[in-house]
């Protein structure tokens, strides 16, 4: 039982089973590992499916990553089932010092936290120019920079189910990955009520719908039956198909309500030459849905029997956008960092320029030529 008195006042449910814990005095079971409550059955199974919401500045508790009791090791072994950018502070053999470790997409960084004595004081930072006096203060300041995204003691750091294995390939053009909120609304905007497609992100997978007056994001979850179904509902069928099905028989206005999943453009030549491509997309705009995803093997097999400065435009698997291009013995991948405003960093002067005046700054260069049908 809970003996917190705030927490009798709120109807909890369990975070594995989502059900709801019942009675006057609602009794349930907190997990210090997971942060969260489970009722009794689900304490005692495993809690490998439960997957957290995505984490705010505010839910960085310390507690949460600080782990200095454990080994490089052991952590390494912890890491290597958690999503990407899921970090923890630990301990390193040297005496009294420490390491942030952070699960990458290929591998586990380990970076040393640095220390300094100054006026009596311990200095401690992972950055020149973040340095705290305090622990948990100089993660705050070294997250974005270092993409500290998940504390390992948080839920959401699970790994995400596969619950698209029932799809066959014609839904395989309404999969995305790490679509920004500009991008949904993009692809959704002209649509009709119900036109939905499946966003994968680090921290669930979501199901998202063209409602009468908005855009939605309905979370999905996969329970220990393999049954899939919304958070924060009772809708549940025993496939993500069968899940579809079933919304396509209710009530338009019903929340859950859906029609056809979204037909996706997939353009074969990207034309950078203007502001607009011949499929519509604005090469003004950084977050545009029309850039396809491809991975880096992907770009290495189209470009491989091209002419020396072919490129293609495209999306890695985090969502980033890439400009892989042909050089004489190797495909080469440049990364486009954003500003945040809507705009791309070249990496030569530091100035913020559109797509467009990106392309055209490396052509001028004799670093790419032509653009490549994909």
């Amino acid at each position: 039982e809970s003996n917190e008195g705030d927490l009798r006042e709120i109807h909890k449910r369990c975070a594995e089973c989502k059900k709801f814990f019942y009675g006057k005095y609602q009794v349930g079971i907190f997990c210090f590992d997971h942060s969260n409550y489970f009722c009794f059955n689900c304490f005692q199974t495993s809690t490998e499916n439960i997957e957290g919401d995505v984490i705010n500045s505010e839910e960085f508790s310390f507690e949460l990553y600080d782990y200095r009791s454990l080994t490089r090791d052991k952590v390494e072994k912890i890491l290597e089932n958690r999503v990407v950018n899921t970090f923890v502070l630990r301990s390193r053999t040297e005496p009294g010092k420490m390491c942030v470790s952070v699960k990458r997409k290929n591998e586990i960084e380990h970076r040393i936290v640095n220390e300094k004595e100054f006026k009596g004081e311990t200095w401690y930072y992972l950055k020149k120019g973040r340095a705290s006096t305090d622990l948990k203060e100089m993660i705050e300041k070294s997250k974005e920079d270092l993409e500290l995204k998940v504390p390992l003691g948080h839920p959401s750091s699970k790994k995400i189910l596969d619950i698209f294995r029932d799809l066959d390939d014609s839904f395989k053009n309404c999969i995305f990955s790490n679509l920004s909120e500009y991008e949904t609304q993009q692809y959704l905007a002209n649509q009709p009520i119900g036109t939905y497609f499946f966003n994968s992100t680090s921290f669930g997978i979501y199901l998202v719908k063209k409602a009468e007056q908005n855009i939605e994001n309905l979370r999905l979850y996969e329970d220990e039956f393999k049954c899939v179904g919304f958070e924060d509902s009772n809708v549940k069928q025993d496939s993500l198909i069968d899940l579809m099905k079933y919304c396509q028989t209710l009530p338009i206005d019903h929340q859950h309500y859906l029609a056809e999943p979204l037909k996706r453009r997939n353009p074969e030549v990207l034309d950078i030459s203007g502001d607009r491509s011949r499929t519509g997309t604005n090469w003004n705009h950084v977050s545009d849905p029309d850039i396809p995803f491809k991975s880096s093997k992907d770009a290495e097999t189209i470009l491989k029997d091209q002419s020396i400065g072919s490129f293609i435009i495209r999306k890695n698997e985090d969502g980033e956008v890439r400009i892989s291009y042909r050089q004489e013995s190797t495909v080469k991948h440049k990364r486009l960092k954003r500003d945040g405003n809507g705009l791309y960093i070249y990496p030569e002067n530091e100035q913020s320029i559109t797509l467009r005046e990106y392309i055209n700054q490396l052509r001028s260069e004799g670093e790419i030529t032509n653009p490549v049908a994909i």
